[in-house]
């Protein structure tokens, strides 16, 4: 055993970095403090493994994650994981895409043991999981939340074409 990956669940490596996976500047609220994808200090295990975190206005947070493993198993392990951490969070009417491709896919609101109002959205394509959470307030809606699941959903299903 290698890595995590045995046999068929291994996933192919993929052509692209997680780094050209990132969320353009204009889909956070305008007067944004954006830092830039960053590796994460800690992968769980991960291959590869960056962060996103966006700040607006007194308490506006949106936090991106990419993980990059090798296995699928894992993969899906971290979705699960993600999934029920995120146990309160309920369907809402804005946030109504839905992935058409993902291998695993979670998107809902509710109120964050962090603190506020938060939307949330996990995305599985093989090997990689993306998570997105960001807090509700007038500079990001539900809608404009939706719209930035979207943009990333379609982003991975391009890559995975």
């Amino acid at each position: 055993m290698t890595d995590g990956c045995i046999g068929i669940f291994c996933v192919d490596e993929t052509d692209f970095s997680v780094y050209e996976l990132d969320i353009p500047d204009t889909y956070f609220p305008v007067d944004s403090t954006i830092n830039k994808l960053l590796p994460l200090s800690e992968p769980m295990g991960a291959q590869e493994a960056v962060n996103k975190t966006v700040y607006w206005g007194e308490y506006g947070i949106a936090v991106y994650n990419i993980h990059s493993f090798k296995s699928t198993n894992r993969a899906a392990s971290m979705f699960d994981a993600l999934q029920n951490d995120a146990s309160r969070f309920r369907s809402h009417k804005d946030v109504n895409y839905s992935s058409p491709k993902a291998d695993q896919y979670f998107s809902g609101c509710g109120f964050s043991e962090f603190g506020g109002y938060r939307c949330a959205a996990f995305i599985r394509y093989e090997g990689l999981v993306i998570s997105l959470s960001a807090r509700i307030d007038s500079q990001m809606t539900e809608k404009q939340f939706n719209q930035v699941v979207k943009f990333v959903d379609e982003l991975l299903a391009q890559r995975y074409d």
